[in-house]
């Protein structure tokens, strides 16, 4: 059951006035198939993550940061 690749959408694959390429910040994947199935994945820097998990431990969310 293979498919072949039709389009990869990468968020941050971008040229905008004014933003550092080197900022970090989360990038959305969208990989369709030329049979129709999409796939999904987003990326995060860990220091994101981190930050993440810091605000849900205050706030109580995500089981107070155990997860995402």
């Amino acid at each position: 059951m293979s498919s072949t690749i039709d389009k990869i959408y990468i968020s941050n694959e971008r040229d905008e006035p004014g933003r550092n390429s080197d900022e970090q910040e989360v990038t959305d994947v969208i990989v369709t198939l030329k049979n129709g199935e999409k796939y999904h994945a987003s990326f995060l820097p860990f220091d994101s993550l981190a930050e993440l998990r810091r605000r849900n431990l205050k706030s109580g969310e995500f089981l107070n940061g155990t997860y995402f």
